[in-house]
């Protein structure tokens, strides 16, 4: 992500705060809500010859469902599965490589933990994201998407835009935002759904009364309420981003340890989500317990000014999908247990969410 609002300081991280994050808003996202909801209408669509087998893995088709949004509403027309799908590989690799050569820094220089596919990857992130960014560019004015949003926007303070470096590296956090943050979320909401058909059951009822027959608009998101509070029950319990790492910039001393200025400190956010303090049960599925956690005890998108940047636009996304999904089916178990979380460089259904899929009538 080189110098993306994530990783970048200082006054460059100023400037691209201010840039990219009124382009990103929600109200601003608003514009977007076409795009999405016929991105999402088409990807449900091909459940429907899963309906009423045996089983059906969603993670899979999670993944599916947000290359298509994220193809729509960052370039424009597209689609871009193939050149989409090389990138998500290669993002996939190099965020676990870097999350593993974390781990075992202390390792010797000798052991091989694979730098060249991790090159190798980032070439290929290059070549594909640039030439996708050239023909978002061409498509500029064509529709509202967020490479010509971003593109429009200068800078109020200094009158500059985005460099054609900085313009990638806000795309590939986008990306990462956009499908292993939304994807992963929406697996595991249906495989917490499956084991609460009482919560099924509310988000029908909600849909219903909300949606009837028809797609959703922007406007039907601040009614869809319960749909909101599973997707955030269901960050709560499962962050996509587990951990968070950060530079101490001077010493500390936290908890009696001692912390020197430029030392990295990794906070488990997972963990932060689980304190006892936080309910009777916080590891249980509960959409309806309180919505305002103390500060600290909810952070799915980190918190303050280096919150993620693509909070708005993983919730709107996330809550129209569970909303599609319940005005159409019905989600059934076919394991007594949940599926095991599984650690990468973002929290993952192990072996995938496998449901019973039920057309409704």
């Amino acid at each position: 992500m080189n110098n993306s609002l994530v990783m970048s300081g200082g006054i460059d991280w100023m400037k691209q705060r201010r840039i990219v994050r009124p382009q990103i808003h929600r109200q601003r996202l608003a514009m977007l809500t076409e795009l999405m909801v016929h991105a999402i209408d088409e990807a449900l669509v091909s459940w429907e010859r899963s309906a009423d087998l045996s089983t059906f893995n969603v993670a899979p088709a999670f993944n599916e469902l947000t290359l298509k949004v994220l193809s729509r509403t960052l370039f424009g027309k597209g689609p871009y599965k193939e050149e989409m799908n090389k990138v998500l590989k290669a993002l996939d690799y190099t965020m676990n490589y870097i999350l593993r050569a974390i781990i075992l820094s202390s390792w010797p220089s000798w052991v091989p933990l694979g730098r060249k596919k991790f090159e190798k990857s980032i070439r290929q992130i290059d070549e594909t994201v640039y030439q996708m960014i050239a023909d978002g560019c061409n498509n500029n004015g064509a529709e509202n998407h967020l490479i010509a949003m971003l593109l429009d926007t200068v800078d109020d303070e200094t009158s500059e835009g985005l460099t054609e470096q900085e313009l990638r590296d806000e795309v590939i956090t986008l990306l990462l935002a956009g499908f292993e943050i939304c994807s992963n979320a929406l697996a595991w909401a249906c495989d917490f759904l499956t084991h609460r058909p009482d919560v099924m059951e509310k988000l029908h009822a909600e849909v219903d009364a909300v949606l009837g027959d028809r797609l959703p608009t922007f406007n039907d998101l601040m009614k869809l309420r319960y749909s909101r509070m599973v997707l955030h029950e269901t960050l709560s319990l499962r962050p996509s981003v587990w951990q968070l790492p950060r530079i101490a910039t001077q010493d500390e001393e936290v908890d009696r340890q001692h912390s020197p200025a430029g030392m990295t400190l990794i906070s488990m956010l997972h963990a932060c989500h689980y304190h006892p303090d936080e309910g009777q049960n916080p590891g249980c599925f509960q959409p309806e317990k309180p919505a305002n956690p103390r500060k600290f005890a909810y952070l799915p998108f980190g918190i303050g000014e280096r919150s993620c940047i693509g909070k708005d636009f993983v919730l709107m996304e996330g809550q129209l999908a569970l909303a599609m999904i319940a005005q159409r089916y019905t989600l059934t178990k076919t394991s007594e247990s949940l599926a095991q979380p599984q650690l990468f460089f973002a929290l993952q259904p192990k072996g995938g969410v496998r449901v019973k899929l039920e057309k409704r009538s």
